[in-house]
């Protein structure tokens, strides 16, 4: 279970307003921790984008790299120039 689902069910939300979605947090100009990806589309120390439910995020930065990864939650780290979605 990844955190915001827990977040979700340990104050009780409502599901239907949480459920199925992407979570992105980004942390000043160090960090991106995505929830909720469907995988990476592609990956350099420059550009990734992440495969979200119905859209890519496209990260822009410098020296970035992935601290974390499984089938729930990305975390990247660097320096993030640029975050955006494109259909």
């Amino acid at each position: 279970m990844g955190y915001w689902n827990e977040i979700v069910a340990r104050f009780q939300l409502p599901q239907e307003n949480y459920a199925g979605g992407s979570r992105i947090s980004i942390f000043d100009d160090v960090g991106v921790y995505i929830e909720g990806h469907k995988g990476m589309v592609s990956f350099e120390p420059e550009t990734i984008e992440v495969r979200l439910p119905k859209k890519r995020l496209i990260i822009k930065g410098e020296k970035m790299r992935i601290a974390s990864i499984n089938r729930y939650e990305i975390y990247i780290v660097g320096k993030i120039l640029s975050v955006g979605r494109e259909e």
